[in-house]
């Protein structure tokens, strides 16, 4: 299917006018050409870029709003998990490190793929394929976070993806998450 035969089909399945058509399209066509992005590349990107979950006091994963509405949490490196194959956010297992010195980079949408709108599920693999390469060699870790007062809301049912926003931090990676290495479909890599 072409582009516009893409855009048409939108617009008459979802009601859509042509702008929010090609807008979705493209945003389609973008996350199809990420995703099929080398493992290689990957691999180099998730060895210096690692997940971060933010906590709030009580010790609670902070799934919504992010920084601005959870004042009072602090970010802390993630236990690592495949990067292709497993939601490193789902059941988040923070380790005892916590992130001093991180500065935020550049704050984006992600759109990520889910067993349902319900349960969305980002992989490392996800978050990293989608960020501006401009960014890649000073970025040390990520956020994400769903904007929305629920899940559900995330979900956009044109592009059956849901959507996040994922914030890009600059500073040292420790050396205990660096020694770790990664996990990439199964296989570790140092």
């Amino acid at each position: 299917m072409t582009t516009q035969e893409k855009i048409i089909y939108l617009q008459k399945r979802f009601g859509l006018d042509e702008s929010t058509a090609q807008d979705k399209v493209m945003i389609m066509e973008k996350y199809s050409a990420q995703m099929a992005n080398s493992d290689i590349d990957l691999i180099a990107l998730a060895k210096k870029i690692r997940p971060l979950v933010r906590i709030n006091k009580n010790g609670q994963v902070c799934y919504f709003g992010g920084p601005e509405e959870n004042p009072e949490s602090e970010l802390y490196w993630s236990k690592p998990v495949d990067i292709v194959e497993a939601s490193f956010n789902y059941e988040p297992e923070p380790m005892a490190l916590e992130s001093f010195g991180l500065t935020k980079l550049l704050e984006i949408t992600t759109y990520h793929q889910s067993s349902c709108h319900a349960f969305p599920n980002p992989t490392t693999a996800e978050v990293l394929l989608q960020m501006p390469e401009d960014f890649a060699d000073k970025a040390t870790g990520f956020e994400i976070y769903i904007p929305y007062d629920r899940i559900a809301d995330s979900y956009d049912e044109v592009l059956q993806l849901n959507r996040f926003r994922t914030i890009f931090y600059s500073g040292k990676l420790p050396a205990k998450i660096v020694q770790q290495g990664i996990v990439a479909r199964g296989k570790r890599y140092i």
